[in-house]
């Protein structure tokens, strides 16, 4: 079973940070069997989200993870993020967090109740 979790030791960010050369103050991580999997790290800026590392390359994993830092960056009351220009735009245009060229997302409140995986969303 896999699950998205929150960091919260700050051993385990310090680490995140040196294996993607960031500089990242939150991340949540995907764990299998107490394993960490993939991760995505991001800051945040004033009212506005930054999302500076996706490490997965399955689909369904980077979906999660990034709806998951959403729903926290909502939880903090900012509905807006930018994306690092270093992440894969293709699949950030193919889950829809996107449009053509850009690295914005102007609503995350948008974002969270419509699904690409999701049948009939």
């Amino acid at each position: 079973m896999i699950q998205l979790l929150p960091v919260t030791e700050p051993s385990t960010l310090e680490r995140l940070n040196r294996i993607y050369s960031t500089q990242a103050k939150f991340a949540y991580v995907c764990v299998e069997k107490k394993e960490i999997k993939a991760s995505c790290l991001y800051n945040i800026k004033g009212d506005c989200g930054e999302i500076v590392n996706v490490s997965s390359v399955e689909q369904d994993i980077f979906d999660g993870l990034v709806r998951a830092v959403f729903a926290n960056m909502l939880e903090l009351g900012i509905d807006k993020a930018v994306f690092d220009r270093k992440i894969d735009h293709e699949m950030l245009v193919r889950l829809g967090f996107v449009q053509d060229d850009g690295f914005c997302v102007n609503s995350l409140t948008k974002i969270i109740h419509k699904c690409k995986n999701c049948a009939g969303c």
